[in-house]
């Protein structure tokens, strides 16, 4: 459920309900504030739901290098669509399973690096039944496996932290030449009193291609 990008960034998802607002013939400074909610929110839920139904969002991002020509900034977008195109997928080389597969874009554009603009496409595959994630490819340069799906509490408050799950990666779907760990963690932080914002975090270690 939910995502695990193929670079490393760290992606905020808003649970949140409609918040009505007024309108007042006087003019007046308006301000905004974060407030701790005791409200659970339904967090296996929604990842279901992203999962199922597609997403996007944009998103800024940095590069820093040795050099200054080497480092810059820019923004970008990603965009999942909803799992539904029936395929397999092998959690192993001997062990393929039945999954659902997602078409995952993300588009970067750079304010002083060459290329200006780069775009990658990857494969996500994810339970049929639970949408619980799979793995996800792009062909050439990474093969990441969930051997053991992440797993997402039912609930969740603000101020609440926690491990989701270990993704392995390696070059290519035989699973012999390791290309590195995905940690998959999260964080519940104050929004308003009644939504709360749910950071998920990627921490890649040891990779040349997830980046």
């Amino acid at each position: 459920m939910f995502k695990q990008l193929s670079l490393v960034a760290i992606v905020a998802t808003l649970l949140s309900g409609c918040l009505g607002g007024s309108s007042s013939s006087t003019p007046a400074a308006t301000t905004t504030t974060t407030t701790a909610s005791a409200t659970t929110f339904p967090f296996a839920a929604a990842g279901t739901a992203q999962t199922a139904n597609g997403w996007s969002k944009n998103f800024t991002a940095s590069q820093t290098g040795s050099s200054s020509s080497s480092s810059c900034s820019g923004s970008g977008t990603i965009t999942v669509s909803p799992a539904n195109t029936a395929t397999t997928f092998a959690l192993t080389p001997t062990n393929t399973v039945s999954a659902l597969s997602a078409t995952e874009i993300i588009t970067l554009t750079w304010s002083n690096c060459t290329p200006a603009t780069t775009a990658a496409t990857t494969t996500r595959y994810a339970n049929p039944s639970t949408y619980a994630y799979y793995g996800a490819v792009q062909t050439g340069n990474f093969y990441n496996v969930a051997l053991i799906p992440p797993v997402f509490p039912t609930t969740v408050v603000v101020g609440d932290t926690g491990i989701l799950g270990t993704i392995n990666q390696y070059t290519n779907s035989t699973e012999t030449v390791a290309n590195g760990i995905d940690q998959e963690s999260y964080t519940v932080t104050a929004d308003t009193a009644t939504t709360a914002i749910i950071t998920i975090i990627d921490t890649i270690t040891g990779s040349t291609a997830n980046s």
